[in-house]
């Protein structure tokens, strides 16, 4: 058999591949448990969407929107090209919303999943990036959302072998445009990196003045978990407020990269129970983590983690930690982080 290479577009967005990942056992806030990604066969530059179903009429939405942000920036489709999933690809109503913008269809063979290789490998290479942030910050399993927006973000990032050691963000944006500006010099068109801080890491933000409820020895600062970046800014963040329990957007914010904002629950000897993870991978005790949908925002409560071994012994006043107050219990230990002066 002779294979015959696979001409590659020479524009962004000339040919746009597309599939669904999914359900995840453990929902977003708001119930969802799919994602839907969108992939540029120029510059493997990669667009994420979370739905709450696979019907027909969530797919198309979530494809309108991306069609218009793209139309936002100048950027036409000319190609779709996805699997043969019936429920949110191949029907009347998607046929119908592709004919009417020009887009010409490219739907695989049924059992072909390989011949959509670009899709499948992307949505692989995120979900591992996901999974590996999951692990490594111990946070709750309802974040693998804002993990895997996250790792979608870092992989604009990171030099692919497919565009030749360069990122996908440097090959979208040096497209149709010149290599050096008037004076000659040459423009630099990779992403800038200084702002990446550790997903899962604790988060200080400066609370005004006109704010503090007492001047003098109140409280100065917030305390929030890092969740993600915000697109094509770097100097905005999105965390999670533990005050006010939702995801918001910070600047001029401090990080403590050295510790996690949720510790995942260690076993005590002779102890064993069984959870999963939202990629498959089990963990220790499962963190109970309740969720409102509200704008992109989101409610948690946390259950305390076991201390593994025997009871914690007790500490006297001059040993606490200012910033950490510690109650131990037989085999629990409640953990409430007090704000830094």
């Amino acid at each position: 058999m002779i294979r015959i290479p696979v001409k590659k577009t020479s524009k962004p967005f000339e040919l746009v591949h597309s599939d669904l990942c999914g359900p995840f056992k453990h929902p977003m806030k708001g119930g969802a448990r799919y994602n839907m990604i969108f992939i540029d066969d120029y510059s493997r530059s990669t667009t994420v969407y979370f739905l709450p179903n696979k019907q027909t009429e969530t797919c198309t939405a979530v494809f309108q929107a991306f069609d218009a942000r793209m139309k936002a920036l100048r950027y036409k489709l000319r190609r779709f090209r996805c699997d043969n999933g019936r429920g949110q690809y191949v029907n009347n109503l998607f046929r119908a919303i592709l004919q009417t913008e020009g887009i010409s269809f490219e739907p695989l063979p049924p059992y072909t999943q390989h011949k959509n290789g670009v899709s499948e490998r992307m949505i692989e290479t995120i979900t591992e990036k996901a999974r590996a942030l999951m692990i490594e910050s111990q946070a709750p399993i309802q974040f693998w959302g804002k993990a895997v927006n996250t790792a979608s973000y870092l992989r604009q990032r990171t030099p692919s072998a497919a565009l030749n050691g360069k990122t996908p963000y440097e090959v979208r944006n040096r497209y149709g445009k010149p290599e050096k500006d008037e004076n000659g010099k040459p423009i630099d068109f990779k992403a800038s990196l200084h702002h990446l801080r550790r997903f899962g890491c604790y988060v200080y933000k400066r609370i005004p003045k006109e704010q503090r409820i007492d001047s003098k020895i109140g409280t100065r600062s917030k305390l929030a978990m890092m969740v993600g970046y915000v697109h094509d800014s770097t100097t905005l963040c999105r965390v999670y407020n533990f005050h006010h329990q939702k995801v918001v957007q910070w600047s001029d914010a401090v990080f403590d990269e050295e510790r996690n904002a949720h510790m995942s629950c260690s076993m005590a000897p002779n102890e064993k129970e069984e959870t999963e993870d939202p990629f498959g991978l089990p963990e220790g005790e499962p963190t109970q983590v309740e969720y409102t949908e509200e704008d992109d925002t989101s409610e948690i409560s946390t259950e305390a983690c076991q201390r593994s071994g025997s009871d914690a012994p007790q500490s006297s006043g001059s040993d606490i930690d200012p910033s950490v107050h510690t109650e131990c219990r037989s085999k629990n230990i409640r953990q409430e982080e007090a704000y830094p002066e």
